[in-house]
This record gives C-alpha cells, structure tokens and sequence, in this order.
C-alpha cells in the first residue's frame, strides 16, 4: 500500500469486521485483490460512521451480505499503551 492510502484515512483509526461461522464452526475468510493477504470481511471506520454501521457497509462491500436485520454481537478490542 503507498503512503497516500495511509494519508487519507480517517483520523481516529478505527477499523470494524464480521467473524462468520458455518455450522462446522469453519470461518470465512475474504482475498481482496487490493490485499497481499486473507483477512475476515471488514475494513476502515469513516468519520461520523459507527463501528456497527462500518461493519454492515464493508461486508455489504465485499461479499455482498447485508447485515442491517441481523443480530450483530460487539468486541471491543483496546491495545495496550
């Protein structure tokens, strides 16, 4: 990624992603073309976005599931300092 991607993020650096298990209990996993690697559906949190609504576009976005109905569970993840 250049460093104009990373210039043009959202100041509060916050990303948001969904976790999918099947009844296998196997988790998907998404190969963006614009990734190096496989990651879970999600991505950046835009200004005045919500964690949650961030959630719901970025795997709208990526594969197409909408999340809006669903019952969504939250973690919050805070690194240490």
């Amino acid at each position: 990624m250049t460093n104009d991607y990373y210039k043009n993020l959202p100041k509060k650096r916050m990303g948001a992603g969904a976790i999918f298990l099947n009844e296998k209990d196997e988790i998907l996993i998404v190969k963006p073309s614009y990734k190096d690697f496989w990651s879970m559906a999600g991505g950046v949190v835009e200004k005045n976005e919500s964690p949650k609504d961030a959630c719901i576009r970025e795997v709208k976005e990526e594969i197409g599931i909408n999340l809006k109905e669903a019952k969504l569970t939250t973690v919050r993840l805070i690194p240490k300092r």
